[in-house]
């Protein structure tokens, strides 16, 4: 079996106590999750902008408290327990809403919900194996057939796409998520996936075309000198981005409603894909060739997912 960390990566028993704090506030962190979860299924918007910022600025607090007087250790106790005070937060935000009732958190354990939950948790669960696994054969395999500086090269493109991509997949989760799960007839749903688009795609274009000519100083804020070459990463990257985001509005569809065999399936066939495509051309052109996997197979799955739901948006079948 390979190697894949660093020589110099020793395994220790110095941060296991990490572990026992995460344990004892991992509850917190999901009841957080779970409130957070639940403003934004009725649409408190503000509360949820509150609760997030408030969320945002306590972990700060807590990472430069403890980071400056624990080092690596205060550090990593900021990220396990800051979401304990959050929880607080949170609770104090909406403890007024219409919604919100004490007793709800002592009612009966329901089968029927749980089952429903347990959808969205082998879903998320698929996603958070496939997407980084899929990831590490990439880059594993661009530092062996190209260069470990070619796969950091390839990394970076790849989170400066993270970065700005998540401003709209943000604003997806928030508004769209919700709205798709609300709505039962096909015309609305038509309606609302094109008014998406609309809006959407025009304005990541434009994004798309502000990066590229942009790209140079994009690399001498975010990265160094020795990231130069990401140059040559940026057009390919940025055309599977806009597939990948087009794709992704079909694809909250199946979370919305919970089409969990589909979703898997998809996620399988995405990112085998991806990898499959990416090595392929990698061989063929080099770096770049990751890149152009990349736009290759978001195309393919946004073209899947069209087929998918064509009944949905061309009302025929």
């Amino acid at each position: 079996m390979p190697d894949i960390f660093p020589k110099s990566f020793c395994w220790t028993k110095k941060y296991k106590f990490i572990f026992y704090f995460f344990g004892c506030t991992i509850i917190l962190y999901a009841l957080n999750a779970l409130l957070i979860s639940v403003i934004n299924g009725f649409k408190e918007y503000k509360k949820y902008i509150i609760a997030n910022i408030l969320g945002s600025i306590v972990g700060l607090i807590f990472s430069v408290i403890l980071s400056i007087r624990y080092g690596v250790s205060g550090a990593l106790i900021s990220v396990v327990t800051f979401q304990s005070i959050v929880f607080l937060l949170t609770l104090a935000i909406i403890h007024k809403s219409y919604w919100f009732e004490w007793r709800e958190f002592s009612r009966k354990y329901s089968k029927l919900v749980a089952g429903r939950l347990g959808h969205y948790s082998i879903m998320a669960l698929v996603s958070a194996i496939v997407v980084p696994v899929s990831q590490l054969i990439i880059r594993t395999y661009i530092k062996n057939h190209v260069s470990i500086t070619s796969a950091g090269l390839w990394e970076g493109i790849n989170r400066i796409s993270i970065m700005y991509l998540l401003v709209i997949t943000t604003s997806l989760s928030v508004y769209y998520l919700p709205r798709l799960a609300e709505l039962r007839n096909k015309i609305d749903l038509r309606k609302e996936i094109f008014s998406v688009y609309k809006l959407i795609i025009p304005l990541l274009v434009a994004a798309t075309i502000v990066i590229y000519f942009l790209r140079k100083l994009i690399i001498q804020i975010l990265f160094t000198r020795e990231f130069a070459g990401m140059q040559e990463l940026f057009g390919f990257q940025l055309i599977g981005d806009i597939f990948k985001m087009a794709g992704w509005i079909l694809g909250y569809l199946m979370i919305a409603k919970a089409m969990t065999k589909t979703y898997i399936t998809m996620e399988f066939v995405s990112y085998s894909g991806q990898v499959l495509f990416s090595c392929g051309f990698v061989a063929l052109y080099g770096t770049v060739g990751a890149t152009i996997g990349y736009a290759v197979g978001n195309f393919l799955y946004f073209v899947i997912m069209v087929i998918i739901f064509r009944k949905t948006l061309f009302n025929y079948g």
